[in-house]
Order: structure tokens, then sequence, then C-alpha cells
């Protein structure tokens, strides 16, 4: 068996597909990226829920989009650029460290939540956790900080509780 190496860029938007929808890729880092078609506009480092049926839509994620916890996992995405609604590009998924767009006064080593506000991770320990993701960096104002994801992001399974 060979190994097929094939050359993408994270850091554009396509109007046209250039991969098939869900194809894979993992960067020198190790990082895996999943290809995708922007279901809403998303903010470059902003969370996005990736639909695993044929269509591979990525829908900007908030605590209401997260659904009901404990039904079933989603998968996350994070586009390493701003993504314009219904364009296609490459979104991170995991597997090591990445900026992620995190609400303001967020500290460093934080459990991470999903927000009222798409595409915005935060520490409201109210809403839906995050799997698999820690904050390294603290933030002062809504921005990107850098994160360590473990394996996968996903967002539906664990719920948080007072």
């Amino acid at each position: 068996m060979t190994k097929q190496i094939t050359a993408y860029d994270t850091s554009i938007q396509s109007e046209t597909a250039l991969f098939p929808l869900g194809a894979h890729g993992f960067d020198t880092t190790g990082r895996e990226w999943v290809y995708c078609r922007a279901n809403g506009a998303t903010s470059a480092g902003g969370t996005a829920i990736i639909s695993t049926d044929a269509t591979y839509d990525a829908t900007p994620c908030d605590t209401s989009t997260a659904g009901t916890a404990g039904t079933h996992w989603k998968l996350l995405g994070v586009p390493n650029i701003d993504m314009t609604n219904n364009y296609y590009g490459w979104f991170f998924v995991g597997g090591g460290e990445f900026e992620i767009l995190l609400e303001a006064y967020h500290d460093a080593g934080d459990v991470i939540y999903t927000t009222s506000v798409a595409p915005l991770l935060g520490n409201d320990d109210t809403s839906f956790q995050v799997e698999g993701v820690k904050s390294i960096d603290a933030t002062t104002t809504s921005a990107r900080a850098t994160c360590v994801v473990a394996d996968r992001m996903t967002v539906g399974v664990v719920e948080a509780h007072d």
C-alpha cells in the first residue's frame, strides 16, 4: 500500500468545492482537518458544528445549536480564516494546538464551554462542555487564544452542572 500526499491550503476558501466534502487531511504537525461547506459565515477561529452526513455543512456553534446533552455527539471544527456563507474550506477538528475564538476573561487552563453567541466559546459552566479542549492562553477581550485539543473536538455528550 502506498501513501498519497495531497497538497491543500487551510488559508483559502472557494466558491466551488476543490476537494470532496468530508475529505480529511493532516498538516505537518499532525493536526486533522476536514473539508466542509460553511452553513453561515464563521469568523477565523470560531467554532462550527460539522454535519457528518453527505453535506458536511459547518454551522456556527452556540449553545442552542449544540442540541440536547447526552443525546448524541456533534463534531466541531474551526476555520483558519473568515468563512463566507456557502463557501468551501478546511476546518481544524483536532490533534494539537490551535487558536480558537474565546470570549473575554477566559483564564489559561480553563475548561471550555459553548456560549449563546456563535461562534464564541467561553467558560460558562452552565452550558455544554466542549470535550477534549483546554485553553493555554488567557483572554481579556474576545480574541483567538491558543488551545490544546487532545483528539477531536466534540459537543453534546457532556452537559455542565453547578
